[in-house]
């Protein structure tokens, strides 16, 4: 493997979860749509980017991923500790994603994530216009958080259930057909 690319490896989407999501189960909508998608011919990468941010972060800031942090914070300014105290590791996501051939990439988005998902997703786009950017998860659910996601930043985002419809994007974005 191309060390550069780090551990993100070349796929059709990348799904991702974004932080801060739960740390003590899986994110089971992200191990749905891998496998829906897997079973119907796309190669899916998935990366959970909020259990990883929340190993490199010191203990002080752990508690940034319990849920009941929103009773002391505000939920953009949890994204915003968490960015400015784990930049270097977000950067080097953004990185090793853009090293990779993937175009695609999904974040699975809450209503606290939503905000640290948006910089991401700035981030990528400031340096790859091309990617196709799509969010999708419960912050998506309702107008808001949902009037949150920036529309020069994402793309696309996703309603309710996404196996089917995350497969029709897919399937018309490979096949060239207007999403």
């Amino acid at each position: 493997m191309d060390t550069s690319k780090g551990n993100i490896k070349d796929s059709d989407i990348l799904l991702v979860v974004a932080p801060p999501f739960f740390i003590k189960m899986p994110h089971i909508g992200v191990a749905y749509l891998s496998s829906f998608l897997t079973h119907r011919g796309f190669k899916v990468s998935v990366a959970d980017l909020s259990l990883k941010l929340h190993n490199r972060a010191k203990d002080e800031l752990k508690h940034l991923w319990h849920v009941d942090c929103i009773n002391s914070f505000f939920q953009s300014e949890i994204s915003d500790i968490i960015f400015k105290n784990l930049n270097d590791e977000i950067n080097k996501f953004v990185d090793e994603f853009l090293a990779t051939d993937t175009k695609v990439i999904g974040f699975s988005v809450n209503m606290i994530s939503i905000y640290l998902a948006n910089k991401i997703a700035n981030m990528i786009k400031a340096k790859d216009r091309e990617r196709l950017i799509i969010f999708g998860g419960p912050g998506t659910f309702y107008n808001h958080p949902r009037d949150l996601i920036k529309p020069s930043f994402s793309d696309i985002y996703v309603i309710g259930e996404g196996e089917f419809t995350l497969f029709n994007i897919l399937d018309a974005y490979f096949n060239n057909r207007g999403i």
